[in-house]
């Protein structure tokens, strides 16, 4: 905040502090129609007096690209400010709320698995074309870690892969027999 503040100043600063060029226009058409005798009109329509001196230097372009890079980036530090103030409103309010998803894990197409605090409570729904309740949650050390967003994933991926590969194999194995036993695992030839 402190960092934001100081840009502010620095910003406000050389937008104030930078030199300030007035140039004065030429009467119009129409004005010296109406007076000729206004400065600037001539009969001849030769030079006034004015373009006869010289006009002040407009600034360097140098200062002028340095001041809307440091414009860009104050309009880009505004716009992070009010968003962290946004964020940080929404935290609060957020923490207050009674509801609360924990996660989810999804399923197939259009159908989950969901954990939900409600209130002190910890449920977990199935989401599909209609929502149910599976369970509660009462176990103290499984409410605790789905509240504090820890997993129980402490063993080896390599050594889980194995053993889903073997789990895998044995329920293939066990399809296989199941079908050999109710005859559908033969050739059904019409004859």
């Amino acid at each position: 905040m402190k960092k934001f503040i100081t840009l502010i100043i620095i910003m406000f600063s050389f937008l104030c502090l930078s030199p300030a060029v007035a140039y004065s226009s030429s009467p119009s058409v129409s004005e010296c129609a109406k007076n000729p005798g206004i400065d600037g009109c001539s009969e001849e329509g030769g030079e006034s007096k004015e373009e006869n001196e010289e006009q002040p230097a407009a600034e360097p372009l140098w200062w002028s690209a340095t001041k809307l890079i440091l414009a860009l980036v104050f309009v880009l530090g505004l716009i992070y400010g009010v968003l962290k103030f946004i964020q940080k409103k929404n935290n609060l309010f957020s923490n207050t709320r009674q509801m609360h998803n924990l996660g989810g894990v999804p399923l197939g197409q259009n159908r989950s698995v969901q954990a939900v605090k409600i209130g002190g409570h910890v449920y977990i729904i199935g989401v599909g074309d209609t929502v149910e309740m599976l369970t509660e949650i009462t176990d103290e050390e499984t409410r605790k870690q789905l509240l504090n967003g820890e997993s129980d994933l402490s063993g080896d991926n390599e050594n889980s892969g194995k053993q889903f590969h073997q789990l895998f194999d044995k329920q293939l194995s066990l399809m296989k027999e199941n079908r050999m036993r109710n005859g559908r695992g033969k050739d059904h030839t019409d004859e």
